[in-house]
This record gives structure tokens, C-alpha cells and sequence, in this order.
């Protein structure tokens, strides 16, 4: 293929007139389907080759095949390929094909414009009125025009005096090949990548349907597409596509769906940890109940206890990460949060770590899970202080600080404008800096990634930062890391203000919800009557929940699956005072058991109980019957209120 022809061939030069009339793509075809030769904006534009397999992504394959026939009979024929018309209009034993804009406005055919029209591109309805013959005496593009085009693409052009790439010598640029490579006219093409990847040229070869990637050896972080051009009969062109910023791209989506699998599994190991949590828990507390203080086993039982309530925590940090953790979403001026909980900070530092904390002014509302902002920044400033100690001075300082941002400042943060969707919004802005032992490149990519730690074994979990990341997307907000080894970093947290409609709307959920439920005394007796269906999948939570249930009064019916428990429904109809089901289940969940169970359900209350968070079943949750949430792993008094309350026994 030509883009810079100087044949001097008549008919040659009468077709690279003819391309060379058009702004839009224009090239020609031909009988055979090749590509002989095209304008500059067919080369930018559309890929080389055989007819159809240029245009199989644009439209259908009737489409494409009509198009093709008319090219192969020397025929005219136009059609509309997705948001573009294709013109084929036969030029002796070859066709001109165009590529216009589905709305291209109405012109005169090329017959009967002036000379300064005769660029326009021939309308739809006109196909058939071109003169092919009047085509011939459409003056050439002028010399400074195509200069002038050259030197405003945004693709580096250079052209060379050889076609073997490693002899060649740069004879002529445009501002963007200078720009992209850091060559100029003069230069040795050779020097365009480094010496290690020179063996890469080898593959750089006129007419290769594919562009060869290589990386600028003057500016080595540029990636750039390379395609190698005729331009007359001895020299060549070279063309860069600078593809560096679709490349971080590419590796931001994959490092986003990366996190996205990450967080799915996550998510269901917590589930399933939380279902065996809950059974050590419950059992814990039977036993505590038969050995009460002073008992021999009364320690060892309460240890039992606590170490399953750290262990929860744990799993509630995955489940942060995941994005699965039931939030209970507040209007939070989070300058006043830091103040209240300042004190636990400087509990957490060390007195060889200085905390320095600068609340900025006119802070905007934002609308988040109190705890789970708290959790947030501790894991921060708990990061920040490992780091510190960690220098080799074993001293140093934590800087928090707070202030108003706007869009501007999250996509400096980001370094990219086109990767990451900002909402035009105000953010408050959260920083965390230490001055401690820094990060490399490859560390402080993974450092969000759940169980990554750079701690020694034992002295650290690799949960915090993830559930970090985690707490940040839940709340709608973006967290950036800046970064250097020996040099410190510094985490910078960008929560969304909330608008005045949204905290007028949250403001009235808290009253409405304080109105709802008026604070109660705990029940000392949490006996009852009542007849229950219990379905669960776990054996071991199941059997101890049935147990703990039966010896309070209740009447227990277990099921071990949604299916189960549809069938003890059907065959004893309206029987049942309180459903109590697990949401995840093999065989049927939970929510289509309800939906089928209805018929038969009659005046009975439904709980339900699951290890993901509560607002992930809130359609459910908020249909016309009456459903309340038991989030797992509970305590057994926990359970026993719930039960209580939702059977009327108190």
C-alpha cells in the first residue's frame, strides 16, 4: 500500500488525484477486492487488506457482501455500515470506495460543483449522478495542504530514505513522530527502540496486517503501534500510535476485574467462615452456660469465645473488601469524626511516632458508615506507624490531614482522566503521610490485594489495607497511594459530598427508624412458645440453633435446603408460626424458597440469616411481608431476642 506515491505513471497519478480530492477515507479497490491505494485519512482511519475483512466489524454480513459484489461487478452501491455510508463507485477496471458519515448533509454531485466544492463528498442520493469521468479534473491536493495535514496528525509520520529499516535514515518528521520517539530528521531509525529490543525491527515489514509494539528508547515509558509504509519507490514511511495510555488502561481493567474475582471469592470464604463461626460461638455459649464462673472449664470456654470474636472481626474486614458488609449509613462531618476518635490514634502510636492531625475548613458532609470510617482510618495510621518504625532512623511522623476537593483534584491524584469515572461532585479529602520506609512499584500495587503483607510471618494478617480499599468503594469514594522506597507514602481518600437532598432523605430514615423501634430493656426471660421451621445448610449451625431453640420452649423443625423446607411448607400449610432461613443455600436459596412458599406461609414471620450483608437482600427485605435479618455469626442471646420479639412473646 501507498500513502506518499511518486509514480509518474499517467494512471497512477490520475488515481492519487482522484484519492487525494477527498477529506474523508477514500481508497481503491481492485476487481479482486485488494486495496491498491488510499488517501492519508483511509490510513488512519481503517486497516489494510482484503475488502471485506476491513469493513466485518462495521456492519452486517449481507451488508458487506452486497458491498463486495458491486466492487467485484463494477457496479455502483451504497450502504449504511453502522454510523457510516459506504460508497463504491467504479473508476475503469477498479472501484473508488468512501467511507462518509451517515449524516452527511446534501451536496451537488461532483459534475456540477464549483471549484472550491469539489472536496465535498458526493451524497447518498447522488450515487448514481457522479461522473466519474469529471473526477480527473479535480485539482490535486496541494503540496502545502498535505504538509499541513501531516504536521497536525496525531500519529508520529516519518519518512526514510531506505526500506531496510535498519539502514534507513529519517529524511522528514511531523511534530508528534519528534514528540513521541525524540528523534528528529537525520536520526538512524535504529535508535527509535533500545538496544536490547533492536531484534524487533527484524518484524517491522511493509504490508503486515498487524503493527509491531515497541517501547521509545529516548522515552522508554511510551509504548507505541509502528507500521512501516511504501512512500515512492525506493523509501518508506514509518508510523507511531502512541498507545501508552490505552495500555494503563488495559492493565487498570484487568487489575479491576482482578479485584472484582478477588472479592467474589472473598466474599465466599467469609460466607462459609461465618457459618462455621457461628456454630463455635453458639456452642460456646451453651457450654458457658453449664460452666459458669468458677467452673474448671469456665476459662478455657471463655477463651473459646473471645478468640471466635476476634475471628469475626476478621472476617468482617474481608467482607469490607468484598463489599459485602452491611453498612449503616449515617450523614458524618468527618472532621468531628477524627476529633472524637483522636484519642484511640495516639493510643495505637508509638511515642517514637509523631501524629500530627490538620483538619481542613468548610469540610462537605458525606454520607458513610461511622465504624467503618473509623476502621478506615486506624488501618491507616496503623499502616503508617509500621512504616515509620520500620526506617532505618526508627523514628518519625503521621500526618492526617482533611480538606475540600473538587473532580480536578481526585483525577490529579489518579494521574489519568480517562480510565477512572469521577462525578462531578465535592469529595472530602483524607490524607494519611508518614515518613517511614516507602513502597516499590510492585509492592504498592498489590498492597490492597486481601492476605498480601510485607510484615514478618505473625505480625501481620494482610486484611487491613484490603478492607481499606474495600470501605472506600462501598462508600462510592477512590483511594490513590503515593509512593517512593525510602521516601515515605502518603494515602490520600476521596469520599463523595453528600447533596442536601441526601442528607434531608438520610436524616428522616434515622427518625423514622428511632420512631420505629424505641429503645426496649433486654428481656430477662427469653423462653416462648411458637412453632419454627429452621432451614439451614450447615449441619453443625443448624443443629446447635434447633437445639438452643428447643430448650427455650419453642418447637423446632430443621431442613438442610430450600428445597427441604418448601416441602415441609406444602405438607403442613399454615402450621408454622416463624420461618427461620438461611439466605444462601444449595439446591434453593432462601428468596425463591419465600417466593414459592407463600401459599403456604399463612400469618407466619420470616427471618432471615446470612453471612453477606443485610442491604444485598434489601428488595427482599422490603416486600409486603414482614422479613427481619439475623447477620451471621450472632450470639445466642442475639438470637433468642429476635425469635422472642418476632413471635410476640415478650
Amino acid at each position: 500500500m501507498s500513502i506518499f506515491s511518486k509514480s509518474e505513471a499517467p494512471k497512477a497519478k490520475y488515481e492519487v488525484q482522484i484519492l487525494s480530492a477527498f477529506n474523508e477515507p477514500a481508497a481503491i479497490f481492485l476487481k479482486n477486492g485488494e486495496l491498491k491505494l488510499a488517501n492519508p485519512e483511509w490510513r488512519i482511519s481503517l486497516k489494510d487488506g482484503k475488502f471485506e475483512r476491513i469493513f466485518d466489524r462495521l456492519g452486517t454480513n449481507d451488508a458487506i457482501f452486497r458491498l463486495g459484489k458491486a466492487l467485484r461487478q463494477l457496479r455502483p452501491l451504497a450502504e449504511q455500515l453502522h454510523d457510516y455510508v459506504i460508497q463504491v463507485t467504479p473508476i475503469g477496471n477498479a472501484s473508488l470506495v468512501r467511507c462518509l458519515s451517515a449524516d452527511t448533509p446534501p451536496k451537488k454531485t461532483i459534475a456540477d460543483n464549483t471549484e472550491s466544492e469539489k472536496l465535498a463528498p458526493v451524497p447518498l442520493s447522488h450515487v448514481a449522478d457522479v461522473q466519474v469521468e469529471k473526477l480527473a479534473e479535480i485539482p490535486a491536493l496541494s503540496r502545502a495542504n498535505l504538509a499541513s495535514l501531516i504536521a497536525g496528525a496525531p500519529i508520529g509520520i516519518a519518512r526514510l530514505n531506505k526500506r531496510n529499516i535498519k539502514e534507513a535514515t529519517i529524511i522528514g518528521t511531523n511534530p508528534a513522530f519528534v514528540r513521541i520517539s525524540g528523534i528528529d530528521s537525520g536520526g538512524e531509525i535504529k535508535n527509535l527502540v533500545k538496544a536490547a529490543d533492536e531484534h524487533l525491527l527484524d518484524k517491522l515489514q511493509i504490508g503486515e496486517d498487524a503493527p509491531l509494539e515497541v517501547a521509545m528508547r529516548l522515552n522508554p515509558k511510551t509504548i507505541c503501534e509502528t507500521w512501516l509504509l511504501e512512500d515512492g519507490e525506493q523509501g518508506s514511511a514509518i508510523l507511531l500510535i502512541d498507545i501508552t495510555e490505552r495500555l494503563e488502561m488495559k492493565q487498570r481493567l484487568a487489575h479491576a476485574n482482578k479485584m472484582e474475582e478477588i472479592g467474589r471469592l472473598t466474599s465466599g470464604v467469609a460466607h462459609e467462615l461465618n457459618n462455621t463461626l457461628g456454630a463455635i460461638l453458639l456452642n460456646a455459649e451453651s457450654l458457658l452456660q453449664r460452666h459458669p464462673v468458677g467452673d474448671p472449664d469456665y476459662t478455657q470456654l471463655q477463651e473459646i469465645r473471645n478468640t471466635t470474636g476476634r475471628s469475626g472481626n476478621l472476617v468482617q474486614s474481608l467482607l469490607a473488601f468484598s463489599r459485602k458488609q452491611t453498612l449503616r449509613r449515617e450523614v458524618l462531618d468527618i472532621g468531628d469524626v477524627l476529633g472524637e476518635f483522636s484519642f484511640l490514634m495516639h493510643r495505637v502510636l508509638d511515642e517514637r511516632v509523631n501524629l500530627d492531625i490538620h483538619h481542613g475548613r468548610e469540610l462537605p458532609q458525606v454520607l458513610a458508615d461511622k465504624q467503618q470510617i473509623e476502621t478506615m482510618i486506624m488501618n491507616l495510621v496503623t499502616n503508617a506507624r509500621d512504616a515509620v518504625l520500620s526506617n532505618p532512623q526508627g523514628r518519625g511522623f503521621v500526618r492526617v490531614r482533611t480538606r475540600r476537593a473538587k473532580k480536578a483534584d481526585v483525577l490529579a491524584s489518579l494521574r489519568t482522566e480517562s480510565s477512572v469515572e469521577v462525578p462531578d461532585v465535592e469529595f472530602c479529602e483524607i490524607s494519611v503521610t508518614d515518613n517511614g520506609t516507602g513502597m516499590s512499584e510492585e509492592v504498592a500495587t498489590k498492597i490492597f490485594e486481601p492476605f498480601y503483607t510485607t510484615k514478618e510471618t505473625g505480625k501481620g494478617t494482610g486484611i487491613g489495607m484490603a478492607s481499606v480499599y474495600g470501605i472506600v468503594k462501598q462508600t462510592g469514594g477512590f483511594i490513590t497511594i503515593d509512593t517512593q522506597e525510602g521516601g515515605g507514602t502518603t494515602f490520600c481518600v476521596f469520599l463523595p459530598a453528600a447533596d442536601a437532598a441526601v442528607i434531608a432523605e438520610a436524616n428522616a430514615d434515622i427518625a423514622a427508624a428511632i420512631a420505629a423501634k424505641p429503645t426496649k430493656k433486654r428481656a430477662n426471660n427469653l423462653s416462648g412458645q411458637g412453632r419454627i421451621l429452621l432451614v439451614e445448610d450447615e449441619k453443625g449451625l443448624r443443629t446447635i440453633t434447633a437445639q438452643i431453640l428447643k430448650q427455650r420452649g419453642y418447637e423446632v423443625l430443621e431442613a438442610g435446603d430450600g428445597e427441604e423446607g418448601l416441602e415441609m411448607l406444602e405438607a403442613e400449610p399454615n402450621s408454622f408460626d416463624l420461618l427461620i432461613s438461611d439466605v444462601v443455600m444449595p439446591i434453593m436459596d432462601g428468596t425463591t424458597m419465600l417466593k414459592q412458599a407463600k401459599p403456604y406461609l399463612g400469618n407466619a414471620r420470616v427471618i432471615f440469616m446470612s453471612g453477606y450483608a443485610e442491604q444485598d437482600f434489601s428488595e427482599i427485605l422490603e416486600q409486603d411481608r414482614a422479613i427481619s435479618f439475623l447477620p451471621k455469626p450472632f450470639e445466642l442471646v442475639q438470637l433468642a431476642e429476635l425469635v422472642k420479639a418476632e413471635l410476640g412473646n415478650g
